[in-house]
C-alpha cells in the first residue's frame, strides 16, 4: 500500500505511523538514487521510504512558512506527498534530485495555502461586515441602500446549517474544529464554506453599481 491511500487520514491529522511501519530499515539506508531506481522498477514501498525519510525536513519548511496549526500543517504536508506520488506515477525520471524537488514543491504548496487562507479571510471579513450592516439596518428599521439590501439578501438566503458554519468560521475555527463542534465531516464543512462564499459573491454582485 502506498502513501496515496493514507492521504485522507493525513488531512485529518493522523500521523504517518502506518506508513512508517511498512518501511524497513534496509530501505531507509538506501540513497535517494537507489530509492528512485526502485520506484522506477515498481516498488511502492520505496515511495513510502522517501516520504518517511523527508517528513521532518518538509515539516520544518511548512512550520517556517508560518503554517503552525496541526490541521493546516498536515493538509499541506499531505499535498506535498501526494504531488510526489503523482509525479513518480507519471514520470519518475523528471525528479533528478529528490531533496531539491521536494523542497520546491513544499514552498509552492505553502504559497498556495497562504493564498487560499487570504481568500478565505477576505470572504469571512466580507460576511462579517454584511452581518453587521444587516443588524444595523434592522435596528434602524430600513433597508439602508444597496449594501444593506445585499446584507439582508445574503443572510436570509442562508439555511441554519450554513449560519452555524459561518459563525464558527468567523470566530477563527479551522474546518476540522468546526466539524468536530458541529458533529459533521470536515469535507462537509469545506463544502458549506464554498457555498457561503458563492452566495456572498452573488449577493454583492446583485447590488453592485452598473458598469459605465
Amino acid at each position: 500500500m502506498v502513501f496515496m491511500q493514507e492521504r485522507e487520514d493525513l488531512s485529518f491529522g493522523v500521523s504517518l505511523c502506518p506508513v512508517k511501519q511498512r518501511v524497513t530499515q534496509n530501505l531507509m539506508e538506501l540513497s535517494d538514487e537507489r530509492l528512485m531506481a526502485q520506484i522506477q522498477s515498481g516498488a511502492d514501498d520505496a515511495i513510502d521510504a522517501v516520504i518517511v525519510k523527508y517528513e521532518q525536513l518538509l515539516r520544518v519548511i511548512i512550520d517556517g512558512k508560518g503554517i503552525t496549526h496541526p490541521d493546516d500543517a498536515n493538509d499541506v504536508f499531505g499535498d506535498i506527498c501526494l504531488a510526489f506520488v503523482k509525479q513518480v506515477r507519471k514520470d519518475p525520471t523528471a525528479i533528478r534530485e529528490v531533496d531539491k524537488w521536494l523542497k520546491q514543491v513544499a514552498r509552492n504548496k505553502c504559497a498556495d495555502f497562504g493564498r487560499a487562507a487570504q481568500k478565505q479571510q477576505h470572504a469571512v471579513a466580507l460576511a462579517a461586515d454584511i452581518q453587521r450592516t444587516a443588524a444595523e439596518q434592522s435596528r434602524r428599521g430600513r433597508a439602508g441602500g444597496s449594501r444593506g439590501e445585499a446584507a439582508m439578501m445574503f443572510l436570509e438566503g442562508l439555511d441554519a446549517k450554513y449560519v452555524d458554519v459561518l459563525k464558527l468560521w468567523e470566530a477563527g475555527y479551522t474546518s476540522a474544529e468546526i466539524g468536530e463542534r458541529l458533529g459533521i465531516p470536515e469535507n462537509t464543512v469545506k463544502s458549506r464554506k464554498t457555498t457561503i462564499r458563492k452566495r456572498l459573491s452573488e449577493a454583492l454582485r446583485e447590488f453592485s453599481p452598473p458598469e459605465k
